[in-house]
């Protein structure tokens, strides 16, 4: 799978099951990110197992465009 936060940097990983959870590996950490899911009156509403502060995220639309991915090092 591909993950991106909005800056075109993205990072491939992988995502399993375990206890209930959706958990993603990437290349770049040592320790899977894992996060619950529920349906809200809005849409997903995911949290972040793997931290105490349990980040929220909330779907805000889903789009048919692929990710915005720029390649490495360009114009380097």
């Amino acid at each position: 799978m591909r993950w991106s936060v909005l800056d075109g940097q993205c990072q491939d990983g992988r995502w399993y099951e375990e206890g209930g959870n959706i958990c993603f590996t990437y290349e770049h950490l040592d320790e899977p990110q894992c996060w619950s899911f529920e349906r809200g009156a809005r849409g997903l509403v995911a949290r972040f197992e793997s931290d105490p502060s349990r980040l929220e995220l909330y779907e805000v639309e889903q789009s048919a465009e692929p990710l915005h991915c720029i390649g490495p090092d360009v114009g380097a």
